[in-house]
């Protein structure tokens, strides 16, 4: 008797369980569909995330301006980045033909390249006179991307926001996106690059842009520029990219460096020189070239760097109009300012008594 009426207790126990075992199952099931779908079904009903997407980028570009470019802050900013990044591929989801989505999918990969890849008057030097694009910020607190495929993300998302919508309102903004995806992916200055650039010019003109787009538009326009050879369009657009405090900047230019400096690409007188120096040698205009690069090299307080470089611009020069012994003085001039591969590479390539050859 005891067994019989102590039996029915043990099975409701078990049955107790079981409940609560599928009750916990439904409420992690939920859990799990409302962390995965919930910011899709949210953004889907309320249509915001355009709308939250424009503000986010304008707080970004602010933080991005105030930058100083040191480690400490980037695993934030990579955080900001992933969470604008999580929004627009929501938009491309929940409505695949809105080409703004898109646009800012590109626009947040973007934004990424300009923290990795230093845009500054060194690596647009380093582009314009030997041909090397910036390198990837070497850094331990965040993990390094594959930049090339980061700017393919760019330059595909922004051909798909184009193709949804030709008239986008920020086509201008979308061609300088292209120009930026397309270099870094291809590694290429070709034709193309130069027809998105004049349309760019065409559409936005040439004033200044705000926030981190002005300065990473006027990078990539001086380079394209300067490598197409183009001084005379060159040389009006350096106006006002003085460095505030830099040797060889006038009063003028100084003023008013604290907002230049969120909006402009900041350049001394000796980097707007050598700018000017490589897009008239590219064009064959070699004295007003020379005459550039001597400037620059005997200029009181120029760096090492810069005047190493003027050198050997001295001796590119004198390569194409006297020949490889003309040459060959300047090289060796160079090469003494301090150890440089690029010109010991270029000594053994022009020069014929070059130890090594």
């Amino acid at each position: 008797m005891y067994h019989q009426s102590f039996e029915p207790k043990r099975k409701r126990r078990g049955r107790r369980w079981l409940l609560i075992l599928l009750l916990l199952g439904v409420l992690g099931g939920a859990g799990y569909a409302g962390m995965t779908y919930g910011p899709q079904l949210y953004y889907g009903l309320t249509g915001d995330a355009i709308v939250r997407l424009e503000r986010r980028s304008v707080e970004f570009e602010a933080r991005l301006g105030a930058w100083g470019g040191g480690e400490a802050a980037l695993p934030d900013l990579l955080g900001d980045l992933a969470e604008m990044r999580r929004i627009a591929q929501i938009q491309t989801r929940n409505t695949p033909v809105d080409a703004a989505g898109y646009f800012y999918l590109a626009l947040t990969d973007f934004y990424e390249l300009v923290l990795r890849v230093a845009l500054d008057g060194e690596s647009l030097l380093e582009l314009t006179g030997r041909g090397y694009l910036p390198l990837q910020r070497k850094t331990a607190v965040v993990p390094a991307v594959v930049v090339p495929r980061l700017s393919q993300r760019i330059s595909r998302n922004t051909r798909r926001a184009l193709a949804l919508d030709p008239d986008l309102d920020a086509r201008d903004r979308a061609l300088l996106l292209l120009i930026a995806g397309d270099l870094f992916f291809t590694e290429r200055t070709d034709a193309n690059l130069a027809l998105l650039l004049a349309e760019y010019r065409e559409k936005a003109g040439d004033a200044p842009q705000p926030g981190v787009l002005g300065a990473s538009r006027d990078w990539l326009s001086f380079g394209l520029l300067t490598l197409a050879g183009k001084a005379r369009e060159l040389q009006p657009l350096l106006a006002g990219t003085a460095s505030p405090g830099a040797d060889g900047a006038t009063e003028a230019e100084a003023q008013g460096s604290e907002q230049a400096a969120a909006s402009r690409l900041q350049l001394d007188q000796n980097q707007r020189d050598l700018l000017l120096c490589h897009s008239h040698y590219y064009a064959r205009e070699f004295l007003p070239a020379l005459r550039l690069a001597r400037q620059v090299k005997y200029r009181a307080g120029v760096s090492d760097a810069l005047k190493q470089e003027a050198v050997r611009m001295e001796a590119e020069i004198f390569l194409l109009q006297r020949g490889a012994t003309s040459a060959c003085f300047f090289f060796a001039e160079a090469g003494r300012i301090g150890p440089d591969e690029f010109i010991a590479e270029r000594m053994q390539s022009v020069c014929p008594t070059t130890p090594g050859r």
